[in-house]
């Protein structure tokens, strides 16, 4: 199957609605930055409803390997989120797609 890697908001969605069951069933492993686990921390500690990825075996926590070059991909503003780090991680890996934003 192929690399799939997942930013925080079909994370956040798909567990609220109670659907977060069905990403291992259609793609397999995840794979998500660290910064992703970070959003959905804060997120908690605002009261929201999010998963826990330690508690997914079919969810890898993986650091992208060039975060020099995050400002080379991604606007300054940007270059600490997730979505940044996601971008990073399509050019390391020749990835054509992820699993679409959700919001």
């Amino acid at each position: 199957m192929s690399k799939i890697f997942c930013n925080t908001s079909p994370l956040q969605y798909l567990h609220q609605l109670e659907l977060l069951h069905i990403l291992p069933a259609l793609m397999g492993n995840i794979i998500v930055p660290p910064a992703v686990v970070k959003e959905l921390e804060v997120g908690k500690t605002l009261g929201l409803s999010l998963p826990n990825l330690n508690e997914f075996n079919w969810i890898t926590v993986r650091q992208p390997v060039s975060l020099s070059a995050l400002p080379l991909v991604i606007k300054p503003f940007r270059k600490k989120n997730a979505q940044g780090k996601l971008t990073s991680w399509k050019r390391e890996n020749k990835v054509r797609g992820t699993l679409p934003t959700l919001a």
